[in-house]
């Protein structure tokens, strides 16, 4: 029994040593980014604690494992549980670089995963996904900046209730034009 866990560790070594041997710096490039993503939204979430720094190494390594996911919940509960406990936490500039580093975590390791180690691109293969990488951020931080003043808009009182409405609506058609968007294409 132990020879055998000894023989399943060895070749479970041996494995990472000729991945990392085989490694192109587009995959270290993309794990590193993961991990400054992951770190960095977990950070403005709560607080700085090597915990949490584990967690998005632990992302950066295993991009194709369920690790992406829990670094995406925690970093949502950190954030909820931060902003219920302290209110004047939830700034914008927090909630729109939460957001974007949740997305560009999602965005690079779904990148990295599809990826062999030993991949070689030509050149500006990557600036398409780049860009759109970008062009989200943006369009992230536009809406939420407009959900977020929303309530100064309308005014006191109901404002709570009108920006979830306005969410939501905003949420239902986004995916109703996704969804006319791909059907078109095919």
């Amino acid at each position: 029994m132990v020879s055998a866990t000894a023989a399943h560790i060895r070749r479970s070594s041996d494995t990472w040593k000729r991945r990392l041997r085989r490694a192109s710096p587009i995959t270290f490039g993309l794990r590193f980014l993961i991990f400054v993503a992951a770190g960095a939204g977990l950070v403005i979430a709560d607080r700085f604690e090597p915990l949490l720094l584990v967690i998005a190494l632990l992302v950066a390594i295993f991009p194709r494992s369920l690790m992406v996911t829990v670094d995406i919940v925690i970093t949502t509960a950190l954030w909820l549980l931060t902003t219920i406990i302290d209110p004047a936490r939830a700034d914008l500039w927090r909630i729109c670089a939460v957001a974007v580093l949740l997305y560009l975590v999602h965005v690079t390791a779904a990148m990295a995963a599809v990826l062999p180690y030993d991949v070689v691109l030509r050149r500006g293969a990557l600036v398409p996904w780049a860009l759109r990488t970008g062009l989200v951020s943006l369009l992230t931080i536009a809406f939420g900046t407009a959900v977020y003043g929303l309530p100064g808009l309308i005014g006191e009182g109901r404002d709570l209730q009108y920006a979830s409405v306005a969410a939501i609506v905003l949420m239902v058609t986004t995916g109703i034009l996704l969804t006319f968007l791909a059907k078109r294409r095919h």
